[in-house]
């Protein structure tokens, strides 16, 4: 039987194939400006309200095809990405070629064991987080917590567990639109698609182990634009 991390793998470079910019960014690809676009918007909400070093060393957890990490490069002293999907990864090396900063690496959608302790000052991640069982999103957040330094900082993004009208959970309707007849449940593990959703005081808990939480802040007021900021305890 396929584990569920093999199952990301391979569903993510079945996406890569088919339309990598579509599963990347759902609303925004059919056009590489709106594309581009997208990638920028996402990259300044990464950085809103961090006080960055030119010299810092930083890791994206998702990189996909390079989308907001372009935006970053020139930002930094050197930047990382990582992804499951060789496929994806494909494209962002070639995106990304320019940048001589920038290293672009295959992880096992698990962990970040490809780095020592301590490695890096920042690390973030954009529409990656909601795709994995939540075992695994904690997982993730134990290794960051690791390649973090002391008080290194940590920002992401996630779909918030709202309602309408204080009645109506929005998974609902998502899991309808993607054809779960069990609308009522959260996604099963093994679905790498459809988005999971965190309230911020679920966020909180998590989170309150390994960081002290600085801001839980939605941008845009959509549901899949809670945005969490974090500084390592150490």
């Amino acid at each position: 039987m396929t584990n569920i991390l093999d199952k990301m793998k391979e569903d993510w470079n079945k996406r890569a194939r088919l339309n990598p910019r579509k599963y990347v960014a759902l609303w925004s690809w059919k056009t590489r400006e709106e594309f581009d676009a997208s990638g920028l918007c996402d990259a300044k909400k990464v950085l809103q309200g961090i006080n960055i070093n030119k010299n810092w060393v930083i890791l994206e957890v998702g990189v996909g095809v390079g989308r907001v990490l372009r935006y970053l490069a020139k930002s930094f002293k050197e930047i990382y990405g990582v992804d499951v999907s060789d496929e994806m990864l494909k494209i962002a090396r070639n995106e990304l070629n320019e940048y001589r900063n920038v290293k672009i690496l295959q992880n096992n959608g698990a962990d970040l064991s490809l780095f020592r302790n301590g490695m890096f000052e920042f690390v973030y991640s954009v529409k990656v987080f909601q795709h994995i069982p939540e075992k695994n999103f904690a997982k993730y957040l134990d290794e960051i917590y690791r390649v973090l330094k002391p008080n290194g900082l940590l920002r992401f993004q996630i779909f918030e567990k709202a309602k309408i009208l204080n009645l109506i959970p929005w998974f609902w309707l998502r899991n309808l639109r993607h054809f779960h007849l069990k609308f009522w449940k959260a996604p099963p593990d093994n679905d790498t698609w459809s988005a999971r959703s965190y309230s911020k005081q679920e966020l909180s808990s998590i989170l309150e182990k390994r960081f002290e939480l600085l801001r839980i802040e939605n941008l845009s007021k959509g549901e899949g634009d809670l945005w969490i900021t974090a500084k390592v305890k150490k």
